[in-house]
């Protein structure tokens, strides 16, 4: 029973701690790979944030 519950934790702790780390890659006509956070994504743009600096501006870049 003690061992069920040991499991349970651990699992809870290791998927919470997966969702801590979640970040998209950008991949812009450059080249260059951003790491970032999107947070929109319209018929001709995608808005997001830049992982190191989330509460700073939101980028824009356009759909091809």
């Amino acid at each position: 029973m003690k061992t069920k519950r040991i499991i349970k934790v651990a699992l809870v702790f290791s998927s919470v701690s997966m969702v801590g780390f979640a970040q998209d890659t950008l991949e812009l006509r450059t080249g260059i790979k951003v790491l970032s956070k999107v947070i929109e994504v319209s018929v001709t743009e995608i808005k997001y944030k830049k992982v190191e600096n989330l509460d700073g501006p939101t980028y824009t870049e356009d759909k091809d």
